[in-house]
């Protein structure tokens, strides 16, 4: 797609790594941010992980969906006052957590700086390079 460069083929990965996706800056990247995070955010609140698994059917679904992608107002204005506490309906401190870490990765771009920077990353490993069989 546009605004993103795919530095390896995804059949070329050796185990535990990453695909070779870079985020490319331009003004076709930051047209499509807004939208990217929308939806790996619903996708994440769609089908969350087992240890996120609260997030598909909290009450406060539509609220945490903005707060962890829109960084215009505070978390506790987008959620209101009584949003953490120990009833059901309200998010634990583990919950608080992981709603500001997944508002850091989406709404403030932490997730967007990483993939930008991505290409100066090699893990000190030369792929193309002969081996040497001692």
């Amino acid at each position: 797609p546009d605004g993103a460069a795919v530095l390896e083929p995804p059949t070329e990965r050796s185990a535990g790594s990453f695909c070779g996706l870079r985020l490319l800056p331009g003004d076709v990247l930051e047209a499509h941010m807004h939208s990217l995070h929308q939806r790996l955010a619903q996708e994440l609140m769609d089908k969350p992980p087992y240890d996120l698994r609260w997030l598909k059917e909290h009450n406060m679904r539509n609220l945490i969906l903005r707060c962890v992608t829109d960084s215009s107002a505070s978390a506790e204005d987008i959620l209101g006052p009584g949003a953490r506490g120990p009833e059901p309906h309200q998010l634990t401190d583990d919950q608080w957590a992981v709603v500001l870490a997944l508002r850091g990765m989406l709404a403030c771009n932490l997730l967007q700086h990483c993939l930008r920077k991505r290409h100066c990353v090699d893990f000190g490993i030369n792929r193309h390079g002969q081996h040497c069989v001692l």
